[in-house]
């Protein structure tokens, strides 16, 4: 978890939360788009760097979330 986000109120992790949705939102569409299209190679770095960034986006919200919860329940 980045400690960026451990001096945050709980509504400034609210609006964190809102722009990691949004950008994993952002990154599965491209991804979509990307690797959908037929007739293409797609380099498998490509894969790899789309499931990374998922995964990274995705520990990111968890991690959000958990200290959403932590601080609503103080």
């Amino acid at each position: 978890m980045s400690a960026k986000y451990d001096n945050m109120s709980e509504a400034e992790l609210k609006i964190a939360l809102e722009e990691l949705l949004d950008r994993l939102e952002d990154t599965e569409t491209l991804r979509g788009n990307v690797l959908g299209q037929t007739g293409h190679h797609i380099p498998g770095k490509y894969v790899k760097q789309f499931a990374a960034e998922i995964d990274e986006l995705n520990s990111e919200i968890a991690a959000v979330k958990q200290l959403i919860q932590k601080k609503s329940t103080i």
